[in-house]
């Protein structure tokens, strides 16, 4: 599930929470050119429980993040945009 009102905008976060049925995870998403975004991973909902697993610089295309190794254990992803 996505949630943002403005995914494109600076230092907001749109979050993603997937159970894991594989052994891997991924996630699409457009970028903006000069943004930066950092995919983090949580356990938990409890703020200061994430943790970053990927940054990627915004080049105004779509983007794509993989995690080949996910675990069997479900996890909660976000999607942070930052400058």
């Amino acid at each position: 599930m996505l949630q943002s009102s403005r995914p494109r905008g600076g230092d907001e976060q749109m979050g993603v929470a997937a159970p894991r049925t594989s052994a891997s995870w991924s996630m699409s998403f457009p970028t903006v050119l000069g943004r930066g975004y950092t995919v983090e991973r949580s356990a938990s909902l409890t703020p200061f429980s994430w943790t970053a697993v990927g940054t990627i610089a915004g080049d105004g295309a779509e983007q794509f993040f993989a995690e080949p190794n996910a675990s069997g254990v479900s996890q909660f992803y976000r999607l942070r945009v930052t400058r």
